[in-house]
């Protein structure tokens, strides 16, 4: 580990993965529920990225969803789950598979949501040719 860096919404672990001896940075995300906070999170969040040359894998609490059956008794926003799309779309950010239980977040009356993510840079799967696509 090279450093550890927290802040309000998240906090960056940066060092060595050793399998491959290849630089990455590990995100730990806690996101706002507000739409609009997300989309400037993101935004400061790849920025971040951006000056960096390491693979980042992103985990966590996005509060989002990606698609309407990652919800149960709960209203559906698709303007979130929209602009959440677009930015791993964008930005090559492909969805490890969860496995295991099929929502991450229970609340009162039944309502249910998978909010918790991993997301990988595309690049990562390109360096890592034997990384094995699981998440429990």
């Amino acid at each position: 580990m090279e450093r550890v860096s927290t802040f309000e919404m998240f906090i960056f672990i940066e060092g060595l993965w050793l399998c491959e001896s290849s630089a990455s940075t590990t995100v730990n995300i806690y996101d706002p529920c507000d739409a609009a906070a997300q989309n400037t999170f993101w935004d400061s969040l790849l920025s971040v990225k951006n000056v960096s040359n390491k693979v980042w894998i992103l985990a966590g609490d996005f509060n989002v969803i990606r698609f309407s059956h990652e919800r149960k008794g709960c209203v559906t926003r698709n303007t979130g789950t929209n602009a959440f799309n677009n930015f791993t779309e964008k930005d090559e950010l492909p969805e490890v598979r969860l496995f295991g239980k099929r929502f991450t977040w229970f609340g009162s009356a039944g309502k249910m949501s998978k909010l918790h993510t991993f997301l990988v840079f595309e690049k990562w799967f390109q360096d890592q040719s034997d990384f094995v696509e699981i998440c429990v």
